[in-house]
């Protein structure tokens, strides 16, 4: 796997779904270790 620059729009378009139905999302970031992505969603009754 070649590392490369991306600007893509995939976690922006999640963000604003994330957030549209109340929920958080975070995103930590260890440069040559990964990042992760957390996602909360409150339950609907």
């Amino acid at each position: 796997r070649t590392e490369r620059s991306h600007s893509g729009l995939g976690l922006a378009i999640t963000q604003q779904l994330v957030l549209a139905h109340g929920g958080t999302i975070d995103v930590q970031s260890e440069p040559g270790k990964g990042t992760t992505v957390t996602i909360r969603l409150t339950g609907m009754s």
